[in-house]
C-alpha cells in the first residue's frame, strides 16, 4: 500500500496530500483553501472518489463540526424508532434527555477515534495521513444520513405521526406497504453512506480490500455503539 506524490522537481517521493516537495518545496498539485459545502455535496454525487481527494487537500475542514452534529441527530432519531421494539429497562433507556446527549457526544468521540485509529492502520503499511483528513473522510460519507435527516425524517413524520417511535401499533401495523419503503429508503441511505466511505478511504489508501473493510466496520461502530449506551 503506497499512495505518494513525486515532485517533478527534484523526484522525491511526498505524502499524497502534501502542497509543497517536502525536499526542494516546490508546488506539487493545485492549493485548496476551503470546503465549499454546497458545491462539494453536489459534485460528490457525481464524482465521489475526486471530491473526497480535494476534501483532504483542503487547509481548512470546513462545516465538519456541524455535519457531525447533524448525523448524530440522524442516528439518534433512529435509536428513538428502535428503542421500543427492545424493551429495554435501564437507566438511559428510561431517561432519553441524558441519552440524547450522551449519544450525540458518543457519535463525535467515535468518529475522531475511528480517524486516528485509521492514522495508525495507514501507517502500519507506511502510508501517512492525517486524523484531521480521516475524520472529514468519514464525515462527509455521512451526507446520505443528512438526507435522511432533512428529506425522508419529515416525510416519515407525516406518514406515522408519534406512531413512528410506537410498536403499539408499529408503523408497520399501520401502513405496511409505505413502512417497507421506507425502510428500503434507510437501507439505501445505509449503503450509499458505506460506499462514499469506502471510495473516500480508497481515494487515499489505493487498496480496495482495506478501505471496504475499514468503511464497514467504521460506519458499524458510528451506528451501533449509541445503542449500546441503551445497555447502561
Amino acid at each position: 500500500m503506497k499512495n505518494v506524490q513525486i515532485c517533478k522537481n527534484c523526484s522525491a517521493e511526498n505524502p499524497f496530500y502534501q502542497l509543497n516537495c517536502i525536499k526542494c518545496n516546490s508546488y506539487l498539485r493545485e492549493r485548496v483553501v476551503n470546503i465549499d459545502l454546497w458545491d462539494t455535496i453536489g459534485k460528490m454525487i457525481e464524482s465521489p472518489s475526486v471530491m473526497f481527494r480535494r476534501i483532504i487537500f483542503a487547509e481548512h475542514k470546513n462545516f465538519t463540526f456541524l455535519l457531525t452534529f447533524f448525523i448524530a441527530l440522524k442516528i439518534l432519531i433512529n435509536s428513538f424508532i428502535v428503542i421500543p421494539y427492545f424493551k429495554l429497562d435501564s437507566y438511559l433507556s428510561n431517561n432519553l434527555f441524558v441519552y440524547s446527549v450522551f449519544s450525540i457526544i458518543l457519535v463525535y468521540i467515535l468518529i475522531y477515534a475511528s480517524a486516528a485509529v485509521l492514522k495508525v492502520l495507514t501507517g502500519i503499511f507506511n502510508l501517512k495521513s492525517r486524523v484531521s483528513d480521516n475524520s472529514a473522510v468519514i464525515i462527509y460519507a455521512f451526507i446520505p444520513y443528512i438526507f435522511g435527516l432533512v428529506i425522508l425524517f419529515p416525510v416519515e413524520l407525516v406518514l406515522f405521526g408519534q406512531y413512528l417511535f410506537s410498536v403499539n401499533p408499529s408503523p408497520f401495523m399501520l401502513k405496511e406497504f409505505a413502512s417497507y419503503v421506507v425502510l428500503g429508503i434507510e437501507g439505501i441511505l445505509f449503503l450509499w453512506g458505506i460506499t462514499w466511505l469506502f471510495l473516500g478511504i480508497n481515494s487515499f489508501t489505493k487498496t480496495k480490500i482495506f478501505s471496504l473493510f475499514s468503511a464497514v466496520i467504521i460506519f458499524l461502530i458510528v451506528n451501533l455503539f449509541p445503542l449500546l449506551l441503551l445497555l447502561i
